[in-house]
């Protein structure tokens, strides 16, 4: 039962952030870089602590390069 919890618990996690990026992104995008930093930083430590090492910093080209899906 702990591990079918610990499934649906990350199952859910991956669906609400999924959620937040399909929402988010384009607007995101539509910005083309006038993002503050220091809102940016505040962000990212936010996501460090909930998500330890898997967050990384984007490439300073991005988004180019990189596929969007459309929706």
């Amino acid at each position: 039962m702990e591990v079918l919890a610990a499934v649906e618990a990350l199952r859910n996690a991956d669906h609400r952030m999924w959620v937040g990026a399909r929402w988010s992104l384009p607007a995101i995008l539509a910005l083309r870089g006038t993002l503050d930093p220091g809102r940016i930083e505040r962000f990212m430590t936010n996501a460090r602590e909930h998500y330890g090492d898997c967050v990384k910093d984007l490439p300073s080209d991005w988004p180019k390069g990189v596929p969007l899906a459309k929706y």
